[in-house]
């Protein structure tokens, strides 16, 4: 647990640095900062998902709810992103190519029903 604590810890650390150094960047044009931005605030927040999910799985029977809302937080925004990242290399692609986010909402819809009907994960009470 505590070797996982320090793993996450330095990940957050290492991407808050790049999201610093890319926000007092000069050169790069928004449209990059932006989607450079929206991909490290989405793993910043999927790795605290993984970490909450870890915290609530070792507390036992008691935080089942909360081990539940962590895994479709970390399950549902995962695959947005190669989708940011694809913005990061062309954001207009994105724009007119829209039909690259249908995998990752019905993916976000299919990890909404996991806990009723265990398509993609699931929560026991150990």
């Amino acid at each position: 647990m505590e070797i996982l604590a320090t793993i996450y810890t330095i990940d957050i650390i290492t991407l808050l640095f790049l999201f610093i150094l890319l926000n007092t960047n000069r050169v790069m044009e928004n449209n990059l900062k932006r989607s450079f931005s929206y991909t490290i605030v989405l793993t910043v927040i999927i790795i605290l998902s993984e970490v909450g999910t870890i915290l609530a799985g070792d507390s036992g029977a008691s935080l089942t709810g909360l081990n539940v809302f962590f895994n479709i937080v970390g399950f549902s925004l995962s695959p947005f992103i190669p989708i940011f990242l694809i913005g990061i290399f062309d954001a207009r692609y994105l724009k007119t190519h829209k039909v690259l986010f249908l995998p990752a909402i019905i993916n976000a819809i299919l990890v909404l029903l996991s806990p009723f009907f265990k398509l993609i994960f699931y929560v026991d009470s150990n």
